[in-house]
């Protein structure tokens, strides 16, 4: 009976630690007039670089960070001896008490240099955002830009998809059934960066 009293005692000691490992309860010490206790906990989306908020668009948190995505985030920033920060994008998982992994906020916002804060007008039509500059790393700039229906993108989704099944009908009787979903994703990815580099060297600011 002691032993299996001992035994509960660890288990209940166990789970704990394992909940309070990430999880810090504030207490009321007399400073805090607003007479809320507040949990702070440790989000998982946390690297070993800077995590800034930033902003709330449409139910995402932005986020200003270093952190690496596979091979990029290579370029250092010599105002913090980090890799250049960009934007990232995440939302609240309620079930898992977290944040989502967070994703790049945009393509055309986030670029080689260090992206800084950013802020969206009460409509979010409006975007107001920082960046320093590859001639002085240390200076930070102010921009905004307004945000538009991505009528240009959605023709390019069209494009890319069209192409790609007509060039995958035509080489279908030559492609080995062994080999034909890698030289589908071959095609399709291929039909991406091209049509990417097409909308960099012609519709930049769309």
């Amino acid at each position: 009976m002691k032993v299996l009293s001992s035994i509960t005692a660890l288990l209940f000691l166990a789970i704990g630690i394992f909940f309070s490992d990430n999880k810090k309860i504030l207490k009321n010490d007399g400073s805090n007039k607003s007479g809320y206790l507040f949990t702070i906990n440790v989000t998982k989306i946390n690297s070993k670089y800077s995590e800034i908020p930033a902003a709330v668009f449409r139910n995402k948190l932005v986020i200003v960070s270093s952190k690496k995505i596979g091979a990029l985030g290579g370029k250092i920033d010599k105002s913090t001896g980090e890799p250049i920060s960009n934007l990232f994008c995440t939302e609240f998982n309620e079930k898992k008490n977290d944040f989502t992994t967070p994703i790049l906020f945009s393509r055309i916002l986030n670029t080689k240099n260090s992206e800084g804060q950013v802020a969206f007008s009460p409509d979010q039509h409006t975007v107001y955002y920082t960046r320093n500059s590859k001639e002085n790393p240390f200076n930070f700039q102010l921009y905004v830009d307004q945000l538009k229906p991505a009528v240009v993108m959605t023709l390019s989704v069209i494009a890319v998809m069209g192409a790609s099944n007509v060039i995958v009908s035509i080489l279908r009787n030559a492609i080995p059934n062994r080999i034909r979903i890698i030289v589908q994703l071959v095609v399709v990815a291929s039909m991406v960066i091209l049509v990417d580099q097409v909308l960099r060297a012609y519709a930049y600011d769309v």
